[in-house]
C-alpha cells in the first residue's frame, strides 16, 4: 500500500501527539526518534486485544507491527518488519492486491480534497483477503489513520487496526470524517466516491448491543433495561436491518469495526 493510503481519527490524538517532534522530511531521523514509544503500541495492542502495526508511508516500512497473529499470518513480528511493504505480496490474497492498490489511488485524491481539519478527523476503512499458514484465507477489515501529517497535509505514519470483517467480499471501503454527517463510499463500477447517510443506531439499539457483546441473554437485556423480550427482539431485528448482519456477533463485530457504539 503506498504513502497516501492513511486516514486520520482525533480519537487517537494522544498517539498524533507521540510524532509531533519528528522532523517529517528527514527519513533517518525517525527510526531513532519513534524507539521509545514501542510500549506504547505495546501497551496499547494489550489493552485493546486488537491487531495494530503503525506505518511509515514515506519509507515504505512498517515501524511497529504488534505479536497478534490475525495480522503476521504466520510470519514473526521481525520478518515483517524486515519485509517492509513487500509483506503484502506474500500476505494478501493476490486478486486482491490490485484491489488495494485501487484503494490507495482513489483514496488519495479524495483526501487531498478534503480540508486540512477534516483530514485530522477521519479514517479509512476497507476489506481484503489474507492468506493464513494452512493456505486458507479470511476477511479482514483494515481502519487507516494518521499519526502524522507533514507540512504540505500528506500523511507520514499512519495507526492501522486490523480485525474480521463482517462480509463476504473485499472492498467495501469507506471513509468517514467524524465532523460529517455522511460517509463516503467508493464504487468499484464506477470508480468513484458517493456520498452515503452514516448508519446511526438509537441508544436503546446501542444499549442492546453493549449488553450483548457482554454475553447478555435477551432475558437479562430485557430484565436490565426494563422492557419486554418481544422489545429486545425488535431492536435486534432492527440493528440486523441497519447493518445488514445475520446474527448478533456480526452486529457486534461491525458496530466495533465501524465505530458505533
Amino acid at each position: 500500500m503506498n504513502r497516501d493510503a492513511g486516514f486520520s481519527n482525533m480519537k487517537l490524538k494522544d498517539v498524533y501527539r507521540l510524532f509531533e517532534g519528528l522532523n517529517s522530511t528527514d527519513g533517518n531521523r525517525t527510526g531513532d526518534s519513534l524507539n521509545p514509544f514501542l510500549n506504547i503500541f505495546d501497551a496499547f495492542a494489550r489493552i485493546t486485544g486488537q491487531s495494530i502495526h503503525v506505518t511509515d508511508y514515506y519509507q515504505r516500512r512498517f515501524v511497529y507491527v504488534s505479536s497478534d497473529p490475525l495480522f503476521l499470518c504466520g510470519y514473526k513480528v521481525e520478518e515483517i518488519l524486515q519485509m517492509g511493504y513487500s509483506f503484502y505480496e506474500k500476505a494478501v490474497v493476490k486478486e486482491d492486491l490490485a484491489l488495494l492498490e485501487e484503494i490507495d489511488k482513489k483514496g488519495h485524491e479524495l483526501f487531498c480534497r478534503l480540508p486540512l481539519e477534516s483530514r485530522l478527523r477521519s479514517m479509512l476503512s476497507f476489506d481484503y483477503r489474507m492468506l493464513q499458514p494452512d493456505g486458507k484465507s479470511i476477511m479482514v477489515n483494515q481502519r487507516n489513520t494518521p499519526a502524522f501529517l507533514t507540512e504540505q497535509g500528506e500523511v507520514r505514519f499512519a495507526l492501522c487496526v486490523v480485525s474480521l470483517s463482517t462480509h463476504k467480499h473485499p472492498g467495501n471501503v469507506i471513509i468517514k470524517v467524524d465532523d460529517i454527517l455522511h460517509n463516503y463510499e467508493y464504487s468499484f463500477e464506477s470508480k468513484k466516491w458517493r456520498k452515503v447517510s452514516r448508519i446511526l443506531l438509537t441508544e436503546r439499539e446501542k444499549d442492546v448491543l453493549r449488553l450483548s457483546a457482554r454475553g447478555c441473554s435477551n432475558d437479562v437485556i430485557a430484565d436490565t433495561l426494563f422492557i419486554n423480550l418481544s422489545t429486545v427482539k425488535f431492536h435486534k431485528t432492527n440493528i440486523y436491518d441497519k447493518l445488514n448482519v445475520k446474527n448478533i456477533t456480526e452486529a457486534v463485530t461491525f458496530a466495533n469495526n465501524y465505530n458505533l457504539l
